[in-house]
């Protein structure tokens, strides 16, 4: 073979780059790009066996440099292409590489698709581009940067910008990259993540709300003026009881399963204690049945009586299986005091009505035995009734206590 149809060291170099550059635009599959890279370094050592098989006279160490040479570039170009493919297989996760002035220097196909940008785009343009404009205000690229320098990696969790402007919620990593120990620049890998960061948002929103509702509960749970208790079932733990209701009990019975309802001191109006079945609270638990407004008498550690309507209902959940039980006690003793007081104003009323009827009726009695004519009568009864209103008004005046009977002849 002639020496001039030898390959030379420049021409091999150049055909592995030009192979390179075409694995590099198809974007090949990790496999795929390996056993192209094979079949094309097949291909480029095709001319050395031809220069082996048919070159009289070779010259040994030149070719072993060559061989070498080419299997050295070929290996790159499988790397390269194996790295390629594996970087835009992960289409979740925007890959960038920056150098050391933050400008762009690779853009993954998960960068394309989660920003917006092509690749030719972005390259050599600075990362600030998917920063808003209040983090580039603030700093934050090179904070990133900075931070990943001092501590190996800068993490984030930020709004970022797309191509169309719009912002999308990403967690990113920032790292920088190191060769011969030397820092050639960073690595950052960002996610999407708007719609987990909207759940979220949603998520807490209704936990505020929740919580808001909660603690309006218990503030008017606590501060009711009734007592209001919770049982769970089927044991009849206490859920909650509120203060009111310890008033009224004068105990604390909340702790314990439901033999705790014999320590709440209610009694018959014999005196005899409730057992434990009498407790309107425990037939809601064990038999689902509902009480409403039913007189329930309690005796205090002190031995005094209160009056009391009890109401409690069974809770179920969707299924109809029992959970449990509310409790409502109204204290109702001073509903019986003002019921009674009201009876006992109302005698008094009628009382006072019959004996003013009475004084009426001997007005007019007397009024017409000792008139002449009708119109003497009338003037009589006229002057009579009048006195008496008066008397009335001193009466009132003095609440219905006794007044002198001076002052009584003089009013009149």
């Amino acid at each position: 073979m002639a020496e001039d149809l030898k390959p030379s060291y420049e021409e091999l170099e150049a055909a592995l780059a030009k192979a390179n550059h075409r694995l590099l635009q198809a974007g090949l599959h990790p496999q795929n790009a390996l056993g192209a890279s094979d079949e094309r370094a097949e291909q480029l050592e095709s001319p050395l066996r031809q220069f082996y098989r048919h070159n009289a006279e070779p010259r040994g160490n030149q070719l072993v440099e060559l061989t070498e040479a080419h299997r050295s570039a070929a290996g790159l170009a499988r790397s390269e292409a194996l790295r390629r493919a594996i970087l835009d297989s992960s289409t979740e996760y925007a890959i960038i590489s920056l150098d050391r002035d933050g400008l762009v220097t690779s853009w993954n196909e998960g960068a394309i698709q989660t920003m917006g940008w092509s690749e030719e785009e972005m390259l050599g343009r600075p990362a600030h581009v998917f920063f808003t404009p209040e983090e580039i205000e603030a700093g934050i690229p090179e904070q990133e940067m900075r931070e990943a320098l001092q501590t190996g990696r800068g993490e984030d969790e930020r709004f970022h910008l797309r191509k169309d402007g719009s912002r999308f919620w990403a967690n990113g990593l920032m790292m920088p990259l190191q060769a011969d120990d030397a820092h050639v620049g960073f690595v950052k890998i960002l996610r999407d993540r708007s719609a987990q960061h909207l759940a979220q948002e949603e998520l807490n929103a209704m936990a505020a709300e929740l919580a808001f509702d909660r603690a309006t509960l218990r503030a008017v749970f606590e501060n009711a003026p009734v007592g209001l208790s919770l049982a769970s079932a089927p044991h009849g733990e206490s859920v909650l009881i509120n203060e009111q209701m310890r008033r009224l009990a004068g105990r604390d019975f909340s702790t314990g399963g439901m033999d705790r309802y014999l320590g709440a001191g209610a009694i018959h109006e014999n005196g005899q204690p409730y057992v434990l079945e009498d407790y309107p609270q425990v037939q809601a638990i064990r038999r689902g049945i509902e009480t409403h407004a039913a007189p329930f008498l309690i005796e205090r550690p002190d031995g005094s009586r209160l009056r009391t309507e009890i109401s409690s209902v069974p809770l179920r959940d969707d299924s109809g299986r029992m959970t449990g039980a509310v409790s409502v006690i109204v204290d109702v003793h001073e509903r019986e005091q003002a019921r009674e007081q009201q009876e006992i104003l109302t005698g008094e009323l009628t009382h006072r009505m019959k004996n003013t009827m009475a004084m009426v009726q001997a007005i007019v009695h007397q009024s017409l035995r000792s008139a002449a004519t009708l119109n003497d009568a009338r003037e009589s009864v006229t002057e009579r009734f009048e006195a008496l209103a008066r008397a009335q008004d001193l009466l009132t005046a003095s609440n219905w206590q006794a007044s002198g009977l001076d002052r009584v002849v003089a009013t009149a």
